[in-house]
């Protein structure tokens, strides 16, 4: 499966002092992480957890011509054409500070499990190495963009890769399986789908 990282850019800077800042804050998140679920849902996806100023969420193969690689991806780039077109004008027109993100995604062998008490807290979580590349990737993705893993590169169509860009510098992690011994490439995907007309 695919697993996509999203995170809030400059989460912290923003005000949240008082009552009003913080119901300001909770009306724009609302806002949203509402969009962004549903979309991510529209392709099939599954939202894992929200992380207060991001999410996770994953894309499970389900067959050649839909893997979870390209689905996570198209998602991707759905959810900054939702942001741009639909997130931003309501943010704006309520007066709301505007809100910017960045995405991380990679693919590979992932245990999804629930974990907790029969009783109390539990929930699902995704387990493997996956997740911890796609959260260190994201780590190196900046404002407004959308990078991406060897391995996603590796399974979207041949037309997308005139869009991929190698991103530098090198990632501090080793290519896996085990045994190859060369920094794990990362990429930086410059598209975006254009509304007609």
């Amino acid at each position: 499966m695919a697993v996509l990282f999203l995170d809030i850019c400059n989460f912290s800077a923003r005000p949240n002092n008082t009552f009003d800042e913080q119901k300001a804050t909770m009306r724009a998140f609302t806002i949203f992480f509402a969009e962004m679920i549903r979309t991510i849902e529209d392709y099939e996806g599954t939202v894992e957890k929200n992380t207060g100023d991001g999410l996770m969420a994953y894309f499970e193969d389900t067959g050649y011509d839909t893997n979870g690689c390209t689905r996570a991806v198209a998602a991707a780039m759905s959810l900054f054409s939702v942001h741009q077109n639909i997130i931003a004008p309501t943010l704006a027109a309520e007066g709301l500070a505007p809100i910017n993100f960045r995405i991380g995604i990679d693919c590979g062998q992932v245990t999804v499990a629930e974990v907790g008490a029969n009783r109390g807290f539990h929930g699902v979580v995704a387990i493997g190495i996956t997740a911890n590349i796609a959260s260190k990737i994201l780590a190196v993705a900046k404002m407004n963009q959308i990078v991406i893993g060897d391995w996603v590169r590796f399974f979207l169509p041949e037309s997308w890769h005139t869009h991929i860009k190698p991103h530098t510098p090198a990632s501090g992690f080793l290519h896996w399986p085990a045994g190859v011994e060369a920094p794990y490439a990362y990429y930086l995907l410059d598209a975006q789908w254009t509304l007609p007309g």
